[in-house]
């Protein structure tokens, strides 16, 4: 881990930029997760009161508890609470706030209108998605052809040579997500496990194919 610390910082004044903040390593090296930051940063004698630290600690709680729920934010006041409570630690709010907006500045958070705060990056992702979204369902694509029409006909006679070859029995669900694969811009295709995603790919797949 020395040595990755060392490439990644071009081996210049190392010991002195991690010294100062050995946080700043979570974003630059791989694997050098928070709780690794937090126990080199103890030993140096950084306090848990530090800036530094609990900019790291608010991303870190946020996306622990993001994960956690499987939600793509969570409130301001909730985020709070949260975070208190999953670290055990009992953060002024005003330093909390003040810390949320150093961090929402920095592009390392995102903060709605209706103080909802998201993980920049997740934010950016998700925002990124349904702008392409929009696009498949204008058919707006790149190019001249925009999105490839296929010939029902021809739909329903390869999706019967692929069934009949697999021996596979698909459910009418089933045979309607593969074809609309075919005839709609764009399909999302769910479901708990077993119940034949991975079947309905595999078609549309070699359906595509042939």
């Amino acid at each position: 881990m020395a040595n990755k610390i060392i490439s990644v910082l071009n081996g210049y004044n190392v010991i002195n930029i991690v010294s100062e903040n050995p946080y700043m390593l979570i974003d630059k090296v791989e694997r050098f997760g928070f709780k690794k930051a937090d126990a080199l940063a103890s030993s140096i004698g950084i306090p848990k009161t530090a800036k530094c630290r609990l900019k790291a600690l608010l991303c870190y709680g946020l996306k622990e508890l993001l994960y956690n729920s499987g939600n793509s934010y969570i409130d301001k006041n909730e985020l709070y609470l949260g975070i208190n409570k999953f670290t055990g630690e009992e953060i002024e709010k005003d330093l909390y706030l003040e810390i949320l907006n150093i961090l929402s500045n920095e592009k390392k958070i995102y903060i709605d209108e209706h103080n909802n705060v998201f993980d920049y990056a997740n934010y950016k992702a998700e925002k990124d998605l349904a702008f392409e979204i929009s696009e498949l369902l204008k058919d707006n694509r790149n190019g001249n052809d925009g999105i490839k029409k296929y010939d029902y006909e021809q739909i329903e006679s390869i999706f019967e040579q692929i069934q009949n070859s697999s021996k596979i029995k698909f459910s009418e669900e089933q045979k309607e997500a593969v074809k609309l694969a075919f005839t709609e811009p764009i399909v999302i295709i769910t479901g708990g496990p077993g119940t034949g995603k991975t079947t309905i790919v595999h078609a549309i797949l070699e359906m595509y194919f042939k």
